[in-house]
């Protein structure tokens, strides 16, 4: 598998990759619980539509009862029930 050089510079130096190119990374409980790593802000949100801005996208997710329990500069964690996760360029 062909590697690019956000690769290289990361393994070489010890720093993870969504550090070097500014990746966000999402990390999920189930299907209740989503925090975001790296995030540019928030675009759009209510009870059941939330979008976020990262460096490269948009990520749209659709569901219910949506709440913001921890927002910072960098990271966000969403609680509801999501349906679906999409990402819009």
């Amino acid at each position: 598998m062909k590697r690019n050089i956000g690769d290289k510079i990361s393994e070489g130096i010890g720093v993870p990759k969504e550090t070097i190119m500014e990746l966000s990374k999402l990390s999920f409980a189930e299907n209740r619980e989503l925090y975001i790593e790296n995030h540019k802000g928030i675009i759009e949100y209510s009870e059941d539509v939330l979008r976020i801005k990262t460096k490269y996208s948009v990520i749209k997710i659709c569901g219910a009862d949506f709440r913001i329990s921890y927002i910072n500069q960098y990271d966000v964690l969403v609680e509801g029930i999501f349906y679906s996760v999409t990402f819009e360029h």
